[in-house]
């Protein structure tokens, strides 16, 4: 049985799948995933242990590790001489060596019976997640146009001030109306967590999900970092609306039965018009999503490329 230690800064959850769309539970479905493949055990932020392998997750190490083989997960851009194997979560991230790979974002959600998956769908679309100005605008654009969007959101900049949208938090209720009042063409709905995330948006039977990238219009500007809400698109076979410099826009360009990928204000109204009226192939998104975009994806990634043939 191989020990592998895991360092990350958040706390271990025993509950994978309470968390909200776009909240962070990275590595831990993983590491479930990984038992099945590997006989292994777990050991979480505890540098006074010997370990065959360990995993970072996006923190800086504050002691030294004590395992032969160390893999640091970053973001865009690899940090550190302690680590001796580096995986990158952005599509956009160059790899630059034989010990470099890619560990993309993943579908968060409880899968979907493929037998259940809605295929009338209704002429809105949807947006999960973080709303800044940016995001704001392309929404209002859509909507002026004649676009409807149900919104889950988790935060939204005012400002200097954050609000939060889940149940619990400061003022929830009251912030949906802030929010609705802004974005009087779209209807703001509460979030959801991850276990009846899919179970959701497949109910609803959205025809597209909204991506845009957080530049406006016409930016020359590479998004660097990864967008959990189009895999949470994908993992409900919903076609996405994506902008073209988002790095899962790569995704839908090699594959384009997930969606379209657009360029500017135009491209965007003529990409959600295709959308509205096309007929989409979503049992084949879903299919797309579940065999290449679930933990065990990445539980594979991470054997075959850190641990398989190592001792």
């Amino acid at each position: 049985m191989y020990k592998i230690g895991v360092f990350t800064k958040y706390g271990e959850r025993k509950q994978l799948y309470k968390g909200y769309h776009g909240s962070p539970c990275k590595i831990f479905k993983i590491l479930d995933q990984l038992k099945d493949i590997v006989d292994c055990e777990y050991t979480f932020n505890n540098y006074s242990k010997d370990y065959d392998f360990a995993i970072v997750d996006r923190v800086m190490p504050n002691a030294r590790i004590r395992a032969k083989y160390i893999l640091g997960i970053f973001e865009i851009k690899a940090k550190g001489e302690w680590a001796t194997d580096f995986c990158l979560i952005s599509p956009a991230a160059k790899i630059i060596g034989p010990n470099y790979f890619h560990l993309l974002n993943y579908c968060h959600g409880r899968k979907l019976d493929p037998k259940q998956l809605n295929k009338k769908r209704n002429r809105k679309g949807v947006f999960l997640g973080r709303l800044c100005g940016t995001s704001e605008f392309k929404i209002k654009q859509l909507n002026f146009n004649g676009f409807r969007l149900d919104i889950y959101p988790i935060k939204y900049w005012r400002g200097k001030e954050v609000l939060r949208f889940h149940k619990g938090a400061e003022n929830f209720e009251l912030n949906k109306e802030i929010l609705q009042s802004i974005l009087p063409g779209s209807k703001i709905r509460s979030p959801i967590s991850h276990g009846g995330l899919y179970q959701t948006l497949n109910k609803k039977g959205y025809r597209y999900g909204f991506v845009p990238s957080i530049y406006g219009f016409g930016s020359s500007r590479m998004q660097t970092e990864s967008s959990s809400k189009f895999f949470e698109y994908i993992g409900a076979g919903t076609p996405v609306l994506i902008e073209n410099n988002v790095p899962e826009a790569k995704i839908v360009k090699n594959n384009p039965f997930l969606g379209e990928v657009f360029c500017g204000k135009r491209e965007m109204l003529s990409s959600a018009k295709a959308l509205e009226a096309g007929r989409y192939e979503y049992n084949r998104i879903l299919d797309f999503a579940q065999k290449n975009h679930y933990p065990d994806s990445r539980a594979r990634d991470i054997y075959n490329n850190f641990i398989k043939n190592r001792r």
